[in-house]
């Protein structure tokens, strides 16, 4: 194998007497790179480090700093190079093999608000959806909230994705996947289902805590899309209003699963029975409806016209309405008006 590795310089991101830290690519890998101290033979040298699209987007949205990038993923290589040596925009890398000498690494707590340059990328939605709060608060209670508003969320914006043919196919492929890659067998399903869904969301999609004033009263923003606030306004008020019919409607057809043995099986071992899909499938689809969300259709053919799987898909979704919309039920959560 090659020690040798030429990349391409992207983008300066911090700038100070001369270019201090910078992204390129080799290939299809994103490298970044920060200068370090010189030695008698160099004019201006760099360590680059490998970065996976997972760790970049994490330090651009500020939840690692760049040291992280450099120490802590495992699936990254180190290499050396001179910026002095460019041509026509490229530079030839050395692998650097060594241990990594203290003063090369940059300094802890540097994160990507920080930079100096801008890099002309989105760095999170640009709308922002504030929630008042109030009353009495553990910090527990405020993070379930906001996993199941997530949550909701997450689903919410990636089916739009799914539903935009003119999306990039691999994006909208990754939707497809969050769907097929479970059993659906047990909670664990919907908690990754979920999950995954989210890292489908590009990095200007993705929901974002922007600032929390905490007091009674007071508030947290969120930066998102608008269209995504704009339905999930509707289906949380439509919950409100609607709570006992929903949960009546829900736990129904939550023990006609559960007598029937569907709740424990999983969805590759449903074999297709007349009668019992064309119940489960009708419920399903009235419950979607009355909730005005999850869009069944939709569910059913990221689901490979799995009935069961929609199924549980659209229960998954209810219980996250309900356990979110319980703090707007309580006083704790309310928008603002």
């Amino acid at each position: 194998m090659s020690k040798r590795r030429s990349a391409k310089i992207e983008t300066t991101l911090v700038y100070f007497d001369g270019p201090q830290l910078i992204s390129l690519f080799a290939s299809k890998t994103r490298l970044v790179a920060v200068g370090i101290p010189k030695k008698p033979t160099e004019t201006s040298p760099f360590l680059a480090v490998s970065v996976q699209t997972k760790d970049w987007e994490k330090y651009l949205e500020g939840t690692v700093d760049l040291r992280y990038l450099f120490t802590i993923p495992k699936v990254r290589r180190h290499y050396m190079f001179d910026l002095d040596t460019a041509e026509d925009n490229r530079v030839w890398m050395k692998l650097y093999e060594d241990e990594i000498d203290e003063t090369y690494l940059p300094s802890p707590k540097f994160f990507s608000s920080s930079h100096t340059e801008d890099t002309n990328t989105p760095m999170h939605a640009t709308d922002t959806e504030r929630l008042l709060v109030d009353g009495e608060w553990e910090l527990t209670d405020f993070g379930q909230f906001q996993q199941k508003f997530s949550d909701m969320y997450a689903f919410l914006a990636s089916t739009s994705i799914w539903r935009d043919k003119s999306r990039d196919k691999s994006l909208r492929r990754k939707v497809v996947d969050a769907f097929l890659d479970r059993p659906f067998k047990g909670g664990f399903s919907y908690v990754h289902l979920f999950r995954d869904l989210e890292n489908c969301l590009p990095r200007g999609m993705r929901l974002n805590l922007d600032k929390i004033s905490y007091a009674s009263p007071g508030y947290v923003d969120v930066f998102g899309e608008q269209y995504v606030f704009d339905d999930l306004t509707k289906i949380l008020m439509n919950f409100g209003r609607n709570r006992e019919a929903l949960k009546e409607k829900y736990t129904a057809f939550y023990r006609f699963l559960s007598k029937g043995g569907y709740l424990a099986m999983s969805g590759s071992d449903f074999e297709l029975q007349p009668t019992a899909s064309k119940v489960i499938r009708a419920r399903a689809r009235e419950l979607a409806k009355d909730m005005l969300a999850p869009n069944y259709k939709e569910v059913l053919a990221l689901s490979n016209g799995n009935v069961l799987v929609a199924a549980k898909v659209v229960l998954a979704f209810y219980r996250r309405l309900s356990d979110a919309s319980n703090y707007f039920a309580q006083g704790r959560i309310s928008y603002d008006q």
